[in-house]
């Protein structure tokens, strides 16, 4: 599954708050009982591009 939160929410504040999302390009995985964070973008020039092998690790099943 795969979720995205409003950070302007309080329950989306709440869930960055609760595990120490610092950017918006962060995921989150839940696997085995661990909670692993990943930033799957970096800002190239005056945009920013996502880091593909990042997301493959973030998405496998």
């Amino acid at each position: 599954m795969t979720f995205f939160i409003d950070v302007d929410s309080k329950v989306g504040r709440n869930l960055v708050s609760a595990y120490s999302v610092r950017k918006a390009a962060t995921g989150i995985t839940f696997r085995k009982g661990r909670v692993n964070r990943y930033l799957y973008a970096q800002k190239v020039g005056d945009t920013y591009e996502s880091k593909k092998s990042v997301l493959k690790v973030i998405f496998r099943e």
